[in-house]
C-alpha cells in the first residue's frame, strides 16, 4: 500500500500503490481483504495509530468529527476510491493476501516509525504497470516504488522518489524518512528538540509539536512530545506561545493577550460565559466563544452550519462539524464531483475547476 507515513494529519491518504490487471486471493497467511472492503479497514487502520500515537490530544484536531466516519469518506474519494475501476480496467493486479497482511503489519507500527515508508509487502498490494516515465493519472498506476507526478498536468509521470532537496507536493514523493516541507521540497523532519517551523526550519516528525515557532518574524521553534506539551493540570500556569498547554480535557484560559500566561481550566457548559481566548475552545464540542470587538469576553454558541456566515475563533474560520468555510459561507464537505471554491471543502482534498476530484486527472 502506497504511503510512506500512514499519520497524515490533513486525513487524505492513499494507503494504496500500484503492475497488470486483474485481482488475486493468492498470498501467505489465509486472511485477505475484499477490495470493496479496502477503503474502510485502510479508515480504520489509520484511526487506530491516531490514537495509539496521540491518544485523547488527537481529538482536540477533529472538530467534533469521528475518526472513522471522516477519514472513510476520505479514503473514498482520494485516489484509493479510484482502484477498482484501475483493477476492472486491467492496468492493476490486487492481491487481497497481501493487503490483510500489510494492514496487519499498519497495526504493529509504533509511532517512531510513521516516517518510515511501507513494506514491501504493502508495495506488493496493488500493483500498477507503468514503468518510470510512463504516463499515469493515479500513483497506483506506476510499477514499483515509483509515483505519478502531476507538476505538469495531466497525464502525470511515473517518477523515482524524491531524495532530500527534490521538489514535493506530498509527503508520499519523497524518500524514505523524509516528508514534504512547507518549501516544497523532501526534508528530514525534525528531531526532538531540535528547530523547526517559524518558515526557515523543517516541520517536527509525527507525534512532536513545533513549540515557539513565528512564521510572521522568520522565528523558529523546538520540537517537543505529546506528554510534555499537553500536561498541566487544573490551576496551573500555562501558555501557547512556550508549549506549555494543558491536559486535553482543560483549556488554556486567558483574561489577557500574550504574554502573559494563561491557567488551565475545566470547560464551560454549552450556551455559558466563556473566555474568547482559550487554547483550545473552553465551550463544549460543537460550540465556539462568540463576542465582539475587542472584548475578552464571550458566550457559548453552536458553530454556524451548511449555509451560514462563517464565524471566526482566534482569527480562524470557524464551521460544524463535517462542513467548512467556503468563500464565506460554511458549506457540507463534498464527496466527487461537488461544488468547490477551495480545496477545504472537498473530502478528496482537491478542487478543480470549481468540482472536487480525487485529482486533476479524474
Amino acid at each position: 500500500m502506497r504511503s510512506s507515513t500512514i499519520l497524515v494529519l490533513a486525513l487524505g491518504s492513499s494507503l494504496l500503490p500500484a503492475a497488470c490487471g486483474g485481482s488475486s486471493d493468492e498470498g501467505g497467511g489465509g486472511s485477505t481483504v475484499a477490495l470493496e472492503d479496502l477503503p474502510a479497514e485502510v479508515a480504520a487502520a489509520q484511526c487506530s495509530l491516531y490514537e495509539k500515537c496521540f491518544g485523547p490530544v488527537y481529538g482536540l484536531f477533529m472538530n467534533g468529527e469521528d475518526c472513522a466516519k471522516l477519514t472513510l469518506s476520505r479514503v473514498k474519494n482520494g485516489d484509493l476510491g479510484q482502484l477498482s475501476a484501475a483493477v476492472a480496467s486491467g492496468k492493476v493486479t490486487y492481491d487481497a493476501a497481501k493487503a490483510r497482511q500489510c494492514l496487519d503489519e499498519i497495526a504493529a507500527r509504533t509511532c517512531t516509525e510513521l516516517t518510515q515508508r511501507l513494506s514491501e509487502t504493502c508495495d506488493q498490494v496493488a500493483e500498477g504497470s507503468v514503468e518510470t516515465g510512463g504516463e499515469c493519472a493515479f500513483d497506483f498506476d506506476c510499477k514499483g516504488r515509483a509515483f505519478c507526478k502531476l507538476d505538469a498536468g495531466c497525464p502525470g509521470k511515473c517518477s523515482a522518489l524524491g531524495a532530500a532537496g527534490a521538489g514535493c507536493s506530498d509527503d508520499d514523493h519523497c524518500e524514505d524518512g523524509l516528508v514534504c516541507g512547507s518549501n516544497s521540497a523532501c526534508v528530514k523532519p525534525g528531531a526532538e528538540n531540535e528547530a523547526c517551523g517559524g518558515g526557515v526550519e523543517p516541520e517536527c516528525a509525527p507525534t512532536l509539536f513545533c513549540v515557539g515557532a513565528e512564521a510572521a518574524t522568520k522565528t523558529a521553534g523546538s520540537c517537543k512530545p505529546v506528554s510534555q506539551v499537553f500536561a498541566k493540570q487544573a490551576g496551573e500556569s500555562c501558555s501557547y506561545k512556550d508549549g506549555t498547554l494543558c491536559a486535553p480535557e482543560l483549556s488554556c484560559v486567558y483574561d489577557a493577550q500574550p504574554p502573559a500566561s494563561g491557567k488551565c481550566a475545566a470547560k464551560v457548559a454549552s450556551g455559558a460565559a466563556c473566555k474568547r481566548l482559550s487554547v483550545p475552545s473552553a465551550c463544549p464540542d460543537g460550540e465556539y466563544c462568540d463576542g465582539s470587538g475587542a472584548s475578552a469576553d464571550g458566550t457559548c454558541k453552536a458553530k454556524p452550519g451548511p449555509g451560514k456566515p462563517c464565524a471566526k475563533a482566534l482569527g480562524d474560520d470557524v464551521c460544524a462539524a463535517y462542513s467548512r468555510c467556503d468563500g464565506g459561507t460554511c458549506v457540507e464537505l463534498q464527496d466527487n464531483g461537488g461544488p468547490c471554491q477551495s480545496s477545504d471543502v472537498c473530502y478528496s482534498g482537491e478542487c478543480v475547476k470549481g468540482s472536487c476530484k480525487a485529482n486533476q486527472c479524474q
